[in-house]
């Protein structure tokens, strides 16, 4: 630990530590780290040493040979490998008297072991002396041929061919067919006899990635070995105790970590994983008979067989094995009560692991027992029905739900009739939602609305669905009761978030209050059809952005709409697009030399990970909203991002750091427009957010 220290401490001073020539190898524990970790100018001579061994003001050759060889071999190997390390982390310049040294203690030592060989043969390369390490990738890789394969000392020298090829050193580097020698050792070896002594999935999938980056083609022999691998690691060999983590799997364990990775890239280049796949889906579904026992394992494993990586064009679960899943799950349904069907389906939603064959099954199966699933049940198979990217677009399919749902209805939870009637809402259009929902079952729908009291803090979701389900417009059928039940308590309660959001923080005594007043709807916007009248009583929707700044939005957000796949986490977010032009106010127009920031079209999308939550707060305060239990940080939104940006590019501005500096006096004085566009509805933090812009910039028009 005190070695590290000093190293760390030696990477952030800017003076270069001196040493004579005249220290002794003894010494070496002590001078190593600091050597190394310092790096030697060329300003002090050839490398801080005269030709002739004479002192220089860094370090010397001699220093260094001396130093290198008073270390014994693991000495030696961490000191490359941390040195190697820091020189990626911290950016820190290329050092070539340290990368010959290395290079020819590697050339002196025949005996040293092959892990800490390679490791100073990747720190050499990585300083600077790649030219110097070619010549001993031969001797290595035929010493991993010739005996038993270390995995990360055969990953650190593919690495290190890579490394040559990449600077045009491969001509003296290793040939195809060593390289090849190395992977044959690495799959086949000494292990062809005891499968439980080859490699492990992990390692397979560290192997292949090599085999990947460097273009090599791996004949069907070693494909084999592979599927062989993967089959042992599932099985768990002959000798259950030395597969790491693997004898688990027998029973319905978890996966290693690589897992689904080694079966992507054994598929992708043609390896045969029936047998493999056959035991996965077994796998996949003993978890899921396990109930809550299996969860976990369940999780990982479908968040292993449904990742990509760099290089692979499908995912594990796409490689034949989603059939013999659906294939099993056909068989097996019998053995799934209701609570097992809802928690299968939502661990399948979440890890978006699913697939259209997988959906498919699922979706068949909620329709067969839509007559005797239970209350709870009931609303949750809905509600992930509508979650589903490949669910029916025909609105057919949830006219079957609605039909089924009377007796729900009356016996559902605030929450579950809330999620109930938003989810119908979302899946029928306006004319449907009445005649296939309200209308048949209006009693049931009436006499839970007559009693709010019943509906605690779910009334605001319960009319949300309601009002926007049963829409504004003409020619709908809508019960008697339907304007004094939904329409005007409705109408109190955007009353009510309207002037919330005019009034702000600064309004209602502070940040908690506000926060906490949001946060009580336990909803996450008004719906499509009461947005826009929410906007237009905000003062920032009564005039749209010009038809030529929709074009350009809706152009990009189009193209990285269709960049994504369904299967990705950043398929269900929000993208965007926003224009501006910001001005001081000088008379009724922004003229050309007084403007401040101008934009004319910048994509967006919601990136809250990567974004400050306190970023700008005491302009733009956001709250965490959302429908029933799904509230989320509303901070990297895109209405807000939007509007970070526009701050930016006034504080990018000399006159707009001065104004902004002035406090409300001085934003007053901006003027200009802002267009935004967002291809979801706004939430009501966004909302809030735009409020408190609108209300900080008077000048400014939001669109």
């Amino acid at each position: 630990p005190a070695h590290f220290e000093l190293a760390w401490r030696s990477l952030n001073t800017p003076a270069t530590p001196s040493y004579s020539s005249s220290t002794s190898a003894a010494c070496a524990s002590d001078m190593d780290v600091a050597f190394w970790a310092t790096d030697v100018d060329d300003e002090y001579g050839e490398m801080g040493a005269a030709a002739d061994g004479s002192e220089g003001r860094g370090v010397g050759s001699r220093d260094l040979l001396s130093a290198l060889r008073a270390m014994d071999a693991e000495e030696l190997g961490n000191l490359a490998k941390l040195r190697s390390f820091l020189s990626k982390k911290r950016g820190v310049p290329k050092t070539p008297l340290l990368a010959q040294a290395f290079a020819a203690e590697l050339g002196a030592r025949k005996r040293l072991p092959l892990l800490q060989a390679t490791r100073l043969a990747e720190a050499a390369a990585s300083l600077g002396g790649v030219a110097a390490v070619v010549a001993q990738m031969p001797s290595l890789c035929h010493r991993i041929a010739q005996r038993k394969s270390h995995r990360e000392a055969m990953s650190v020298l593919i690495t290190l061919v890579q490394m040559s090829d990449d600077l045009g050193a491969s001509r003296v580097g290793p040939t195809e067919a060593e390289i090849l020698s190395v992977f044959k050792a690495f799959f086949i070896g000494n292990h062809c006899n005891n499968p439980a002594e080859g490699p492990n999935p992990p390692a397979v999938a560290a192997a292949l990635e090599c085999a990947d980056r460097l273009g090599c083609g791996l004949p069907p022999v070693m494909l084999k070995a592979a599927a062989s691998a993967l089959c042992t690691g599932l099985s768990g060999g002959d000798k259950p105790k030395s597969r790491k983590g693997l004898a688990g799997l027998v029973g319905g364990g978890r996966p290693t970590p690589r897992f689904g990775e080694a079966m992507a890239r054994s598929a992708a280049r043609g390896a045969d994983l029936a047998e493999v796949n056959r035991v996965v889906a077994s796998k996949l579904i003993e978890n899921a008979l396990r109930g809550e026992s299996g969860r976990q394992a369940l999780d990982e494993w479908l968040w292993q067989l449904r990742c990509t990586w760099d290089g692979i064009e499908r995912a594990a679960i796409d490689c034949g094995l989603e059939e013999l899943l659906v294939e099993r799950l056909q068989r097996e349904w019998c053995n799934f009560d209701d609570a097992l069907l809802v928690g299968f389906a939502r661990l399948v939603q979440d890890t978006r692991s699913h697939r259209p064959g997988v959906w498919k099954s699922i979706l068949g199966e909620m329709q067969r027992r839509l007559p005797t699933l239970s209350t709870e049940h009931f609303a949750h198979c809905v509600d992930l029905a509508r979650k589903s990217t490949f669910r029916p677009s025909d609105p057919a399919f949830f006219q079957e739900f609605a039909r089924h749902v009377g007796p729900i209805l009356s016996q559902a939870s605030p929450e579950d009739l809330a999620r109930l009637l938003h989810t119908f809402c979302l899946t029928l259009p306006e004319p449907l939602f009445m005649s296939s929902l309200v209308v048949p079952h209006a009693e049931a729908i009436r006499a839970r609305m007559a009693q709010p009291e019943k509906l605690g803090t779910h009334l605001h979701g319960v009319l949300q669905a309601l009002a926007n389900g049963g829409g504004k417009g003409e020619g709908v059928v809508r019960p008697s009761w339907w304007r004094s039940l939904v329409l005007r308590p409705w109408a109190r309660e955007m009353r009510t978030l309207t002037q919330l959001l005019r009034s702000g923080p600064s309004g209602l005594g502070g940040r908690a209050a506000y926060v906490g007043s949001m946060e009580a709807y336990i909803i996450g916007d008004v719906g499509r059809v009461w947005s826009q009248p929410l906007m237009a009583a905000l003062q920032f929707a009564h005039r749209h952005p010009p038809p030529a700044f929709l074009r350009r939005a809706l152009r990009c957000t189009l193209r990285q709409r269709r960049a994504m796949l369904a299967s990705d986490m950043a398929a269900g977010r929000a993208l965007g697009f926003v224009a501006w032009r910001l001005g001081q106010r000088t008379g009724q127009h922004i003229e050309e030399e007084g403007v401040l920031t101008e934009n004319v079209g910048l994509p967006l999308a919601s990136v809250a990970r990567l974004m400050d939550e306190e970023e700008d707060s005491s302009l733009l305060l956001t709250a965490r909203v959302g429908f029933l239990e799904k509230a989320y940080r509303r901070h990297g939104d895109v209405e807000r991002v939007a509007l970070l940006a526009v701050l930016k590019g006034l504080r990018a501005h000399e006159t707009g750091r001065s104004l902004l500096r002035r406090g409300g006096e001085g934003m007053a004085c901006i003027t200009g427009v802002v267009d935004i566009y967002v291809d979801r509805i706004t939430c009501l933090s966004c909302l809030g957010v735009l409020a408190q812009f609108k209300k900080a910039f008077p000048g400014v028009e939001v669109r």
